[in-house]
């Protein structure tokens, strides 16, 4: 009987009745405890009920018995993550890359360890490679457009976004707050993209206008959350700059109507969340100043003059309205 233990337990984990696997996984210490096998699907038993601190001591356990094992550094990285020893975990990682080197779990692994220790360009080449492997994770392109953004690399950025939406939005019950999430990055790269190409007198059409993709993707955003304000704050972020390109190009008609949704979505953000308020008033006293209502903006931008006088823009703009 105690040699079905271990292949039940086994079965037992599969099938997602932990307190079974768990019960047959310890019985099978006591005549498998030197097998590889048997510490890793413990350490796998002691992860799901989180009992972090065991579940590293199994898979260290496995592999001081078998060294050759990828799954265990694997899971140990995981494990060292969860136990926030993030940089202990990338030797893990590039041991099982090495023992089997298109481990996806493991390059995804390191690239997010990467990640989360602010090291981007290392993350970036991580993640790329893991895109390569599987092009339809959205995780990876999440995390991947992620470290281009960090990394200011807007024009690579925005691809990873619109794929991991395209892929993320496929699933038939994907969260709405994720979505909106990642329509709000891919509105902010394609936004500050437009910027990179101003500065450098390269056009915003791509083929279409790079802020009107923002807009469109904000807009998104503001659906998918039910108005949450940090997203009202970003779609009249959007707005405002839309409507100088327009008031760059003499098209005042079409700057007068960017500008009022503008507004409307930057008192909205005020309202709905001070934690957004200051930036939201920094942009609306911008957005007041170019609709021509001077006493407006000096009350909006007083309130962000004071507290943040660091802000260029807020006092600049009070300067030339003071």
């Amino acid at each position: 009987m105690t040699e079905i233990y271990v292949p039940l337990g086994i079965l037992y984990y599969q099938a997602g009745e932990i307190a079974k696997a768990d019960d047959l996984l310890t019985k099978a210490l006591l005549t498998s405890g030197e097998s590889a096998e048997t510490q890793f699907f413990l350490g796998l038993v002691r992860a799901a009920q989180n009992r972090n601190d065991e579940a590293l001591a199994a898979f260290q356990k496995a592999k001081t018995i078998d060294p050759t094992y990828p799954e265990a550094y694997f899971n140990t990285g995981e494990i060292l993550v969860r136990l926030n020893r993030t940089a202990d975990a990338i030797p893990e990682y590039k041991q099982a890359i090495s023992l089997r080197p298109n481990y996806l779990d493991a390059i995804a692994g390191l690239g997010q360890a990467y990640f989360d220790l602010g090291n981007y360009p290392d993350a970036i080449i991580q993640l790329k490679a893991a895109e390569k492997l599987k092009s339809d994770n959205w995780e990876v392109l999440i995390t991947l457009g992620d470290a281009y953004r960090m990394s200011n690399e807007f024009n690579n950025a925005i691809p990873r976004y619109s794929n991991a939406l395209l892929f993320y939005t496929k699933q038939p019950n994907y969260n709405k707050d994720v979505a909106a999430d990642l329509n709000s990055k891919l509105g902010f790269s394609l936004g500050k993209q437009c910027e990179a190409n101003t500065a450098r007198f390269v056009s915003c059409e791509r083929p279409t206008n790079l802020w009107q993709g923002a807009v469109t993707a904000m807009e998104k955003a503001v659906d998918l959350s039910g108005g949450n304000a940090i997203d009202q704050a970003n779609l009249g972020w959007a707005y405002y700059n839309y409507a100088r390109l327009d008031i760059d190009s003499n098209n005042k008609a079409g700057a007068d109507a960017k500008l009022v949704l503008a507004k409307a979505a930057l008192q909205k953000a005020i309202a709905g969340n001070p934690i957004v308020a200051d930036g939201a008033l920094q942009n609306l006293g911008g957005v007041l100043i170019d609709m021509g209502d001077f006493a407006g903006a000096v009350e909006a931008l007083k309130q962000v003059a004071g507290k943040h006088p660091e802000w260029i823009f807020s006092g600049y703009a009070g300067h030339r309205l003071f």
